[in-house]
């Protein structure tokens, strides 16, 4: 009995010892600390694993809230309506192309809308500075309260003996006597300075006032051994025209966008009707002492075109009807240089007076946005003049006392058919200044041989 509590006694002094040892104490408490670890890790494990899960989910979520805004964008953009972001960060300075932006409906107070009109949620705008050349097809409006300054100087070269340009009488066809032109050059230079205006509720007004240089090369005879060659120039003033242009629909879906005009064209041009005759070959025929530079009666022409956007093509297709208001009595001094004996040597001649043909256009082309700063444009313009009619008053024949009812009469000869084919290209310099160049060629024998402009459209705000 007293060896075995002696043996128990050394046993639990052993115990109370590597209770008091550090490494013993680890050494023993080792197992329970390692599974403490162990547990600890695994559920590290799992709340990683559920976190993982849970970031995979709004992966997916966000994944489909990105494709539902990339179809969402997809259809505003076929609407014409761009995001509230792009909206806010545009140029007011831009060039507006009528198929961006809004629809145009007309918004409650409430969501902003202007109540003088023309905001920018009612009025869409382009970033291109590339959309100049649908400035000049009348298919674009400039934002409101913006000014456009356009400098700019085009030729036309015409080799036809009778043609019609812009309604410049290049050729007068409505003489009275026996003319015969072989062969007729013509070139006319017109120096332009045309202001725009952006104006609320989709409208703009234009103002175009052109100085003209005219020369004009008339060869008689050619193939006989009796060649003649009368040369005469006009430098003038030319005929100032203004346009209003509204614009009632944005382009939505298959709809287009739709730009309303009128064009008010006045004579402030030196017409064939103020410039005085002289008689020349030996007084067989006459002609002008100088080259016209003007139209020399009033015109009205409205007209509309339609726009369709498909980035980067723009298509566009118009229509215009220019109404010519009958000219005052059409009395010109002519010269006699040949005059003898009791012969007057300045008369006056009366023609009377005309009611010039109407003109009506047609005209389609594409807009091909190369990229932010440069289109080009491909064009065709067909314009149709009818008959001029001459207006003959009451005559008595002192011979034979008939009476000749007052009358119109037609002049045979005077319709013109003027097609031509047109390329254009613009490049935007700066934000707000672009340099548009454009080429024409004629395609019938009474169009133009080729026209070519040059111009530097200036865009300034007028207020931010």
């Amino acid at each position: 009995m007293l060896r075995a509590g002696l043996i128990a006694a050394a046993a639990a002094l052993l115990v109370i010892a590597a209770a008091g040892h550090p490494t013993i104490a680890r050494a023993a408490a080792a197992p329970v600390a390692s599974d403490d670890l162990n547990a600890e890790v695994a559920s590290l494990r799992a709340q990683t694993k559920a976190q993982k899960a849970q970031l995979d989910d709004q992966q997916n979520q966000i994944e489909q809230l990105r494709m539902m805004i990339d179809a969402q964008t997809v259809l505003m953009r076929k609407a014409g309506i761009f995001d509230a972001a792009d909206q806010g960060s545009r140029d007011p300075t831009r060039i507006q192309l009528i198929s961006d932006g809004s629809t145009g409906v007309a918004q409650p107070a409430s969501a902003g809308a202007s109540p003088a009109g023309g905001d920018s949620e009612d009025r869409p705008k382009s970033q291109r500075a590339a959309d100049q050349l649908l400035v000049e097809a009348g298919g674009v409006l400039l934002p409101r309260w913006t000014m456009q300054i356009e400098p700019s100087v085009d030729e036309t070269h015409v080799s036809n003996p009778r043609v019609n340009i812009f309604g410049y009488t290049i050729f007068n066809a409505i003489n009275i006597g026996t003319i015969r032109v072989d062969d007729i050059s013509q070139d006319v230079v017109n120096t332009n300075l045309s202001m725009r205006f952006g104006l609320p509720y989709r409208t703009q007004f234009d103002v175009r006032v052109p100085f003209t240089s005219a020369f004009l090369t008339q060869t008689k005879g050619i193939g006989t051994g009796n060649i003649t060659e009368a040369r005469t120039n006009g430098e003038h003033i030319g005929d100032v025209q203004a346009t209003l242009s509204w614009q009632p629909i944005v382009e939505r879906d298959w709809i287009p966008a739709v730009v309303l005009r009128t064009r008010v064209t006045i004579p402030t041009g030196e017409s064939v009707f103020q410039i005085p005759e002289t008689y020349i070959d030996s007084g067989a025929e006459t002609q002008l002492v100088r080259t016209p530079t003007g139209s020399g009666y009033y015109s009205i022409e409205p007209g509309f075109t339609l726009v369709w956007r498909s980035d980067p093509l723009v298509l566009f297709a118009g229509a215009a009807y220019a109404y010519h208001l009958k000219t005052p009595d059409y009395r010109v001094l002519r010269t006699n240089p040949f005059a003898t004996g009791t012969q007057p040597r300045v008369d006056t001649v009366d023609h009377g007076v005309l009611d010039i043909g109407d003109v009506v256009t047609l005209n389609a082309g594409l807009n091909f946005a190369v990229n932010e700063r440069a289109s080009i444009n491909f064009s065709f313009v067909d314009l149709y003049q009818n008959y001029t009619r001459q207006f003959v008053p009451t005559r008595t024949d002192p011979k034979s006392g008939a009476v000749t009812p007052a009358h119109w009469n037609k002049l045979l000869g005077t319709t013109v058919n003027d097609a031509r084919l047109g390329l254009g290209a613009s490049f935007g310099l700066t934000n707000n200044v672009a340099l548009v160049l454009n080429a024409g060629m004629g395609l019938t024998d009474q169009s133009p041989g080729y026209t070519f402009s040059l111009s530097v459209p200036i865009t300034l705000p007028l207020h931010r």
